[in-house]
């Protein structure tokens, strides 16, 4: 600030006269390095002050982008003192000079309104550095300059964006537990720009921390940070840095940009504890596979490392969920004939860094394996046949069988406790109990200690008139008898023994089969008690 002072009383005639002539004053300023002039009259006397606001230069100058004959240009407002009503820019020509000229043709040239200009003087020459200034303007007031900055005008011939590969660097152990772990990264020509913000990281290791050194088009990466044992993954990103023409570069590609971090202490992959089979539904065709482990497993839905092979009915894969330490395989169920067999089907993992894994990255496998059966036999066929001539067709006589066949082979040892063999014959009893138009059929042998469990059976037709049993005659060629082949047991009617058969032919029928739930497989599944209806005709 700077004051005035003017003459008062007591001094002599002729200056007191001055005070009655206007004052003028003219005041030079220099506020915080920036130059204002002003004027300022009075016509009274006293004491006056004259106060200036600062005006300060913008900031942030750069370049966007640029061409081979322009150099786009832009900057920040100041954020605090006098408001700039427009900006001017200055001009060299190179990298190491201090900008004097004012730009003097194109859209940076003059007064500038806004925050961004185009320098396209006629001029500019491709390939060629300029350092620029810019200032704030404000009546007749310009600030101090923004500070220096260098654009480069691209190469007329290259429009060409550097390409890059990121690839594990030589030597670089997979899997290693030390850190860092290096990439090499090599672009297509020579770059400006590349800094650790240029790399992106990811992948389950929780890696944070880049260092990046080089020059030029080739640098190396130094990855650490990591929190658990997984996977690091480095890529970049299109547009991270340019050519020295200006040309963003493409996003990186690779042949190996992973690597698998395993210095967090554990080790071990999740091992498979056991693998088993379900027929969820119960219509004998496996639905469910369950792969249980040693440890927690982290969430996946991942498919692609399960490999099954022979699936029974020829069932397929359809999805795959965890929770805790069990995998849970879902499959479609097949066309084929219903069959809770193992039989020849198999399951393998492969290690796959999406797949079965703990919460350290460790990736679980295992070679083809054929899981335990935890599905349960079900019946899939009763059939009633003659074992005659066709003149007795229709009537149950000696020879005519009944045959049961299950969805795989069953334990006979869980039907009868002496099994089913051709000594049962001599105590076999065939039992068909008159109930109207549906008769019934049990078995029954002295040598089963607790009984025959085999279940019952309606036979769709009234093959006796007063309840009727067979075998257990005299001589021996007239005992009942039954054999088992794989999944099926068959019943032959030896001679009557009491009891009455209807003489009157039966037609077709369909017979139901409510088994016994002390019938197993060989694995101990039982069966259970629900009725099941024939797909089939057909009568003794």
């Amino acid at each position: 600030m700077r004051t005035q002072r003017f003459l008062r009383g007591g001094h002599s005639k002729a200056a007191k006269s001055l005070l009655a002539i206007p004052v003028i004053l003219c005041v030079s300023l220099v506020l915080a390095g920036t130059a204002f002039a002003f004027s300022w009259s009075s016509s009274h006397s006293g004491v006056g002050t004259a106060k200036a606001p600062v005006l300060l230069p913008p900031t942030g100058l750069t370049s966007p982008s640029s061409t081979s004959m322009t150099i786009t240009l832009a900057w920040v407002a100041p954020a605090s003192g006098a408001a700039p009503a427009s900006y001017k820019v200055k001009r060299c020509a190179g990298s190491s000079c201090t900008p004097s000229a004012v730009i003097g043709a194109g859209t940076c040239a003059g007064v500038i309104a806004a925050t961004t200009c185009v320098d396209d003087d006629p001029a500019l020459k491709p390939n060629n550095n300029y350092t620029y200034a810019v200032f704030s303007v404000r009546n007749n007031w310009t600030s101090v300059d923004s500070g220096t900055f260098v654009g480069l005008t691209r190469n007329s011939s290259d429009n060409t964006p550097p390409t890059v590969t990121i690839n594990q660097a030589t030597g670089q152990a997979d899997p290693t537990s030390t850190s860092p772990i290096n990439f090499s990264v090599v672009f297509s020509e020579s770059v400006t720009g590349f800094t650790s913000s240029s790399v992106s990281l990811s992948g389950t290791a929780g890696a944070g921390t880049v260092v990046v050194t080089g020059s030029g088009p080739t640098y190396s990466v130094a990855v650490s940070g990591m929190v658990t044992n997984g996977t690091v993954v480095a890529t970049i990103a299109a547009g991270a840095v340019q050519d020295l023409a200006s040309n963003p570069n493409t996003a990186s590609t690779s042949t190996d940009n992973t690597v698998t971090w395993s210095g967090s202490g554990d080790t071990t992959a999740p091992a498979l504890s056991t693998l088993e089979m379900f027929d969820t539904n119960g219509n004998g065709k496996i639905d469910q596979v369950k792969a249980t482990f040693d440890e927690t497993l982290v969430s996946t839905s991942n498919t692609a490392q399960w490999t099954l092979a022979n699936v029974p009915s020829g069932g397929t894969l359809s999805s795959v969920s965890t929770s805790g330490t069990v995998a849970t395989l879902t499959l479609n169920e097949g066309a084929g004939a219903a069959n809770t067999a193992v039989g020849t089907f198999t399951v393998a993992l492969a290690a796959n860094p999406a797949g079965i894994r703990d919460a350290a990255g460790n990736k679980s496998s295992f070679a083809a394996t054929a899981p335990t059966d935890k599905a349960a036999p079900v019946p899939v066929s009763v059939t009633l046949a003659n074992g005659n001539n066709s003149s007795d067709l229709g009537i149950l006589s000696k020879k005519d069988t009944l045959a049961v066949g299950y969805s795989e082979a069953i334990s006979s040892t869980s039907v009868c406790s002496a099994g089913l063999t051709s000594s049962l014959s001599s105590t076999l009893i065939l039992t068909v109990a008159d109930s109207g138009l549906s008769d019934t059929f049990t078995a029954s042998s002295s040598a089963c200690t607790g009984g025959m469990h085999l279940g019952s059976f309606t036979l769709g037709g009234n093959y006796v008139t007063a309840s009727a049993t067979w075998g257990n005659t005299s001589p021996g060629n007239n005992n009942s008898s039954v054999s088992i082949s794989g999944s099926t047991i068959t019943f032959t009617f030896g001679g009557l023994n009491s009891g009455t058969p209807n003489a009157t032919a039966q037609s077709l029928g369909t017979a139901v089969y409510t088994p016994d739930t002390a019938i197993t497989d060989a694995a101990g599944n039982a069966m259970t008690a629900t009725p099941f209806t024939a797909p089939n005709t057909s009568r003794f």
